[in-house]
């Protein structure tokens, strides 16, 4: 079950989980299954999620100039949306009929 309340020592850095591979992975969108698409992204998503804190929501900073300081976690998550739209178009997109 997802909970916020996590011991310290299952904390992740976002910086490290979100960070290119050194090393390019065999697997590709193509070759996963959609179970573990789902997974992977819920997990992610979890993270960065649970990683907002409170202040980040007051005045709506991630509206304005200074937001990357402010709001770092609520833009993470805002690119992160981004991206993934951007992969499902493209996905969509360059597949054959």
């Amino acid at each position: 079950m997802l909970t916020r309340e996590e011991p310290a020592h299952s904390m992740v850095n976002l910086q490290e989980l979100f960070s290119p591979s050194l090393h390019p992975a065999k697997e590709s969108i193509s070759t996963l299954s959609a179970l573990e698409i789902a997974e992977q992204m819920t997990y992610l998503d979890q993270k960065i999620l649970f990683s907002i804190c409170s202040e980040e929501f007051l005045g709506q900073v991630w509206m304005k100039s200074d937001k990357k300081e402010k709001a770092p976690h609520i833009c993470l998550m805002t690119e992160r949306f981004n991206d993934m739209c951007r992969l499902i178009v493209s996905e969509i997109i360059t597949s054959p009929c």
